[in-house]
C-alpha cells in the first residue's frame, strides 16, 4: 500500500468551510444510491450488519446515504462507518447525534479494515474507491471489502465513470491545473468486473446512475453566493428533471452517468 502525498484532513477542513454540493442535487444523489437497494431487492433485516466505506456525505452534504436508510434510535441495524479523515469522522459524528442516530464512526483506512472477517451483511461505497492513486490501492480496498463481507452479504459501490468524457475531461483539467486536490480514477465495467473477480465476487447487478451534467454542481454552488439559495434551488430541480430523463435514454444513458454502480457478492454463494 502506497503513502500518500495529500492530507484528507486538509481536504476535510475545506469541506467544513465550503458545501460540496447543492442541497436538491445532493437528495438527489443519494435517492439515486438508495433507490439500488430496492431495486436489487437488498432488504434491511434485523440484527443487519452495516459498514458504509466513507462519511464524507454524512458529515458535510445534503447527498447523505446512512440517514436515509435508518431512523433516529432505530435498534434493528448496526451501522458503522470509517473514513481515513479524523476531521470528517468527527463531523459525521457530531452531525449524526444532532440528528438522532447512534450509528459507529471510527478513523480507518478501506484498504486495512479494523474488522474481523465475515463481519457486516451489507458494504455500501458510494465513490470512495475511485479516490485512490493506483489500481494497486484499489484493488487492495476491494480484497479488504470482500474480506469482512459474510458469505450471504451484498457489496453495493458505485464509482466514477469513464465513458462519461464530460465529467472524465473536466477532472483531467482541474488536475492539470492543480485545483483538484485529491486524486481522482474513472473506470469502465469491466475494469470493475475484472478487480472484483480478483477479490473473489461475482457481479450480480450493474447500473448507471446520477445523470448530472458537470459542472452543474459547481455552477449552483456559485449561483448560490450570488442569487441566493431559492433561485439555485430552482435551477437545481429543473436540471434533476433533465437527470432523470437521461436516465431513461438506453442508447446514451451509459455516457450520461456520472457513476456506474454494481452489487456483488462472494463467489462462493448462490444468489438469486
Amino acid at each position: 500500500m502506497r503513502k500518500t502525498n495529500f492530507s484528507w484532513d486538509l481536504i476535510s477542513r475545506c469541506n467544513v468551510l465550503e458545501e460540496h454540493i447543492n442541497e436538491v442535487l445532493g437528495a438527489y444523489k443519494s435517492k439515486e444510491f438508495i433507490s439500488l437497494l430496492g431495486e436489487w431487492g437488498i432488504e434491511l433485516n434485523q440484527d443487519f450488519k452495516i459498514l458504509k466505506t466513507d462519511l464524507r456525505e454524512e458529515a458535510y452534504g445534503q447527498d447523505q446515504i446512512l440517514y436515509a436508510i435508518d431512523t433516529p434510535k432505530n435498534n434493528l441495524l448496526h451501522i458503522f462507518g470509517i473514513d481515513i479523515s479524523k476531521v470528517t469522522v468527527q463531523h459525521a459524528d457530531f452531525r449524526q447525534r444532532d440528528l438522532g442516530y447512534s450509528h459507529v464512526y471510527i478513523t480507518a483506512d478501506v484498504r486495512v479494515l479494523p474488522f474481523k472477517e465475515n463481519s457486516f451483511d451489507l458494504i455500501l461505497s458510494s465513490s470512495t474507491l475511485d479516490h485512490f492513486e493506483n489500481k494497486e490501492d484499489f484493488l487492495a480496498a476491494i480484497k479488504e471489502m470482500a474480506r469482512v463481507l459474510r458469505p450471504n452479504g451484498n457489496i453495493v459501490m458505485t464509482l466514477n465513470n469513464r465513458l462519461n468524457l464530460n465529467i472524465t475531461l473536466l477532472f483531467l483539467l482541474e488536475r492539470a491545473l492543480n485545483l483538484k486536490k485529491y486524486p481522482v480514477q474513472f473506470y469502465l465495467k469491466n475494469e470493475i468486473k475484472y478487480a472484483c473477480g480478483q477479490a473473489d465476487l461475482y457481479v450480480l447487478e450493474e447500473e448507471y446512475i446520477v445523470h448530472i451534467v458537470s459542472p452543474i454542481n459547481s455552477v449552483l454552488l456559485i449561483v448560490e453566493k450570488i442569487f441566493g439559495r431559492r433561485t439555485a434551488d430552482y435551477c437545481a430541480n429543473f436540471f434533476v428533471k433533465i437527470a432523470d430523463w437521461l436516465s431513461k435514454i438506453k442508447l446514451t444513458r451509459k455516457y450520461t452517468a456520472w457513476f456506474i454502480a454494481v452489487k456483488c457478492s462472494k463467489k462462493n454463494v448462490q444468489n438469486v
